[in-house]
């Protein structure tokens, strides 16, 4: 009932989000450069948690905050309505709502963890280029509910996913 209007839409979104993944990554690799070749004799970043004595520990509170209040709503849910809306028969729908939010959030967690183990001056600046990009399919998702069909559970939950995540990354 809805992949009339969403199959072309998913794959048009899923390139765009293709697209802005690439061209974060670029701009901060060119920034990493800049940064490393304008300023060789800068001390390099040493990594976020790091000690007095150099190492690097995770604070007490930390899984506790990924399992309670990172994971649920940034990965376990949208990834159940992917679930509950391919079993359903709607997979063009999940394409166009769901799967690109999940494919920039695993791309961000990939570029922040490679350029924290490079000990990157940008490792810090990634969670705001992608925060940019966060706030752009809000409004993106909020377009769509009113162009094509969307179950009203699926607004709420897109909106709540994106915005959700958008506010983790600020804390």
């Amino acid at each position: 009932m809805y992949t009339a209007g969403w199959k072309g839409w998913s794959v048009l979104l899923l390139a765009q989000d293709a697209v802005f993944i690439l061209g974060a990554t670029t701009f901060l690799l060119a920034g990493e450069h800049y940064g490393t070749s304008q300023h060789p004799q800068a001390v390099s970043y040493p990594g976020p948690f790091v000690d007095t004595d150099s190492e690097t520990r995770l604070p007490a509170y930390f899984l506790w905050y990924v399992v309670t209040a990172w994971a649920p709503p940034a990965v376990v849910i949208p990834c159940a309505g992917i679930i509950w809306l391919a079993s359903k028969g709607q997979a063009a729908l999940a394409a166009a709502t769901l799967i690109p939010y999940l494919m920039v959030l695993i791309a961000q967690v990939l570029t922040e963890e490679c350029f924290k183990r490079r000990c990157s001056p940008m490792w810090p600046q990634v969670p705001m280029v992608y925060m940019a990009y966060r706030f752009w399919q809000l409004l993106r998702s909020c377009w769509l509910s009113t162009l094509l069909p969307m179950p009203t559970w699926l607004e709420f939950l897109s909106l709540w996913c994106l915005y959700g995540s958008s506010i983790l990354a600020l804390s």
